[in-house]
């Protein structure tokens, strides 16, 4: 893998970064900004971007990078690794888990029987 580039994620100024991102000739960008910021910034985005594959891997960046550690095995096998994320960080993770994720669910549905669904 040759890395490319990075970049600040809380300082930066977008019009160059994408240039720098373009004239890179990066195959795959990664990008972790955090749930939601990471996500807006490809949606503004993505006309702009030249690259093929772009991935928002949020919190996931320091796992790779091996600042971070997962959750037990057993945990991931029952799909409960988020609950040992929450065990961690509570006051940051708790509105995302308990409310956000819900409250997501129930749009989807309400989505789904709405008169606007049409599949």
């Amino acid at each position: 893998m040759i890395i490319k580039g990075v970049q600040n994620g809380f300082v930066y100024d977008n019009e160059s970064l994408i240039e720098r991102i373009n004239n890179s000739g990066t195959e795959i960008l990664i990008i972790g900004l955090g749930s939601g910021k990471q996500e807006k910034w490809i949606a503004d985005n993505c006309t702009k971007i030249k690259t093929p594959i772009v991935l928002a891997v949020g919190d996931g960046i320091k796992i790779f990078a091996g600042n971070k550690k997962r959750g037990p095995k057993f945990f991931r096998k029952l799909g409960l690794e988020w609950f040992i994320r929450f065990l961690s960080e509570p006051k940051r993770l708790w509105k995302r888990y308990f409310i956000g994720i819900p409250l997501f669910i129930f749009r989807v549905i309400r989505y789904k029987f709405s008169s606007e669904f049409k599949g």
